[in-house]
């Protein structure tokens, strides 16, 4: 537990009944920022506060107070867990989690997000259960949701602590991927027209609002070499890698973060993760640990992939192109969070500071790799 968290700890079990103070402002109303959303005695005071007001609950308290997940780069994530005086909604009972955007520009994903837990929750697939959207943007700053915590690690996580995993968690991801893949699109909610398409044109956009004019050629090569669509569009995750999943004691492995989601060819989504998990450092870890994720990560692509086409086909052509793909539309983005004045970006501020050129450098050699076409940030 971080510092802040501990402090913040000490007054877990303040009652919180201040219902009045959010009465006089209304979900409607643009007001100034209540909390930081940074400060975790912040967001405790005042989420406990909006939350005696949501569920009519006097006397309510933090069983345990909010806590900060650091890992994420869009998000401020805190999980925490209430009690009160009276039972609580069984929902609202057990272990939660809060996810709070930066600013209000993230209202749109906040409710991509929500609609597509929902989505997938109603049709059994493995999700954290979605509880609440707030889209007032005063509380925070931004809009935030809450959903139910799934109990376990982060496979990263759980391999690290178990290496033996190792064998067997790149199958298991490989499995769920492809289940997610198998799944029908009816009433999914994604932006209308080919993801590739929107794609490419928000690179173009991003890459002309920055004067990126290195990356211009990538761009060149990625819309001159754009494969045929595919016979089935599929959904996808976009952002499925071991960071962004839970490893359960018992139960399957859940992904989290939602905010890529969409619907196109499940290379896309192939593709992504394994630029995500070869070419992304892995954050808040050991030195140790970072060299036993250095030492690993060709074995787990290696079983990731062939567990994958056991599941289902990948073109070997195709799956290149979306691998070049990926490593472009990070490096956009990598770019959006380091010049946020030119293009908008969605990271915090915190997250952003930790990016180092040797992160993009490593994006800039694998679309290299898979193009011949070199490119810089």
């Amino acid at each position: 537990m971080s510092p802040r968290a501990k402090e913040a700890g000490q007054a877990a079990h303040q009652r919180l009944d201040a219902r009045s103070h959010l009465r006089a402002r209304p979900a409607g109303t643009r007001i100034a920022p209540i909390a930081n959303p940074e400060i975790p005695s912040e967001v405790g005071l005042l989420l406990g506060q909006y939350l005696c007001s949501q569920l009519s609950a006097d006397g309510l308290a933090f069983a345990s107070w909010p806590e900060e997940f650091s890992d994420g780069w869009e998000t401020y994530t805190y999980s925490f867990h209430l009690e009160g005086d009276k039972p609580l909604p069984p929902a609202f009972s057990r272990p939660l989690v809060l996810r709070i955007y930066p600013d209000r520009r993230g209202l749109a994903r906040a409710r991509h997000e929500f609609a597509v837990l929902q989505h997938l929750s109603l049709r059994g697939f493995p999700v954290s259960e979605p509880l609440l959207l707030e889209e007032n943007c005063g509380y925070f700053g931004g809009p935030f949701l809450l959903r139910a915590e799934v109990p376990g690690e982060t496979l990263l996580r759980a391999m690290l602590r178990c290496p033996w995993r190792l064998w067997s968690g790149p199958r298991h991801m490989a499995a769920l991927q492809a289940q997610l893949h198998r799944l029908p699109v009816d009433g999914f909610p994604s932006p209308s027209g080919p993801l590739l398409s929107r794609s490419l044109e928000e690179m173009a956009q991003d890459i002309r609002a920055a004067n990126w004019r290195s990356l211009a050629a990538g761009l060149d090569w990625l819309v001159a070499h754009r494969p045929a669509p595919p016979r089935v569009s599929r959904i996808l995750h976009l952002d499925f890698h071991p960071m962004n999943l839970i490893h359960q004691a018992k139960g399957p492995l859940v992904p989290i973060d939602w905010t890529e989601a969409d619907v196109g060819d499940p290379h896309a989504d192939v593709a992504t993760s394994l630029v995500l998990t070869e070419c992304t450092p892995t954050k808040n870890t050991t030195r140790l640990d970072r060299l036993s994720v250095g030492a690993g990560r060709f074995f787990f692509v290696h079983r990731y992939l062939k567990a994958y086409r056991r599941k289902l086909p990948l073109d070997k052509a195709t799956l290149a192109y979306y691998r070049a793909w990926a490593a472009l539309g990070r490096l956009c983005r990598y770019g959006k969070w380091l010049d946020g004045g030119s293009v908008s970006a969605f990271c915090k501020s915190s997250a952003a500071a930790q990016i180092q050129p040797n992160e993009w450098r490593a994006l800039e050699l694998y679309f290299q790799k898979w193009t011949g076409v070199s490119i810089r940030l």
